[in-house]
């Protein structure tokens, strides 16, 4: 069962104006920008991600061309999923947060990551949102490190998603096949999650944040998003976190 389709407005979330646009959607899901944007997706570590981003850009200063960056890289940090050794040698040199998304789910054939919540817990835990093309249309799905079941508002779609279907995607998704819709979907929960444990709306925030190589606003959107949430919790219990 799919949660149930209200009308949803990206703008409620919001303490103002969104500061990206909305309509945007890329002409398909392999509308990579540049190869470092390809290469990344491709990896399902979060950590490992971010040492291929942190040491290209560090080398060259920008996004250079394939043949110029790709051949700098160890091939075996770009695969999707990381060695048993490799992954061991990360835990016992940096400890478990260096496994976030090294257990997703592998990517079906043709399937791309167009979104990933990724978590502060002491494991890194990773959300992938994916789309697959199948026949004349795309299908979704999200997927977690530990075999949860997701239940969207959109299982599929005959374009690619709009940036505000993606919110709306993200904004609604839920654990529980059965139950309605949240209005923290699969991002701000954890937010109010941290809140209800005691945290400060900064230190909430921080907990969950969103990332696209696929949607460039998604990130600022989010950004934006998460400044209303503050406001709001500052607002409801003025000096914690202080």
């Amino acid at each position: 069962m799919s949660p149930s389709r209200h009308p949803f407005d990206p703008s409620t979330r919001l303490a103002g104006p969104s500061p990206v646009d909305l309509a945007f959607r890329p002409a398909h899901y392999r509308d990579f920008g540049d190869p470092l944007a390809l290469a990344l997706n491709g990896i399902s570590g979060q950590v490992r991600r971010d040492m291929v981003r942190d040491m290209l850009l560090a080398e060259y200063g920008q996004r250079a061309p394939h043949d110029i960056l790709m051949p700098s890289v160890d091939p075996a940090i770009l695969e999707e999923r990381a060695e048993e050794g490799f992954r061991n040698w990360l835990v016992q040199c940096h400890g478990p947060t260096w496994l976030g998304g090294e257990f997703l789910p592998g990517l079906r054939r043709g399937e791309a990551e167009i979104a990933r919540v990724v978590l502060a817990s002491a494991t890194m835990d990773v959300i992938s949102l994916r789309a697959r093309p199948a026949g004349k249309r795309y299908h979704y799905r999200v997927v977690d490190e530990y075999g949860t079941h997701f239940a969207l508002c959109r299982k599929t779609s005959t374009r690619p998603l709009t940036l505000g279907q993606v919110v709306e995607v993200l904004e609604t998704a839920v654990h529980d096949p059965d139950a309605d819709p949240t209005p923290g979907g699969i991002v701000t929960i954890w937010w109010d999650q941290q809140w209800e444990h005691g945290y400060g709306p900064g230190d909430c925030t921080d907990f969950a944040w969103v990332e696209s190589e696929l949607y460039p606003g998604l990130a600022p959107w989010y950004a934006a998003r998460a400044a209303a949430w503050r406001t709001l919790r500052e607002v409801e219990d003025p000096g914690r976190g202080e």
